[in-house]
């Protein structure tokens, strides 16, 4: 059994938006990662 990983992104204003996009394109790639946006 695969052991899944949480990760929560917190986010507040535009650029980090820009910059955390690609992490999260990766992380929905991966069928392990549980992957939450919280937007601050």
């Amino acid at each position: 059994m695969k052991k899944s990983v949480k990760i929560i992104h917190v986010v507040g204003a535009r650029p980090n938006f820009i910059k955390i996009a690609s992490i999260l394109r990766a992380c929905k790639k991966a069928p392990e990662v549980e992957s939450i946006l919280v937007h601050t």
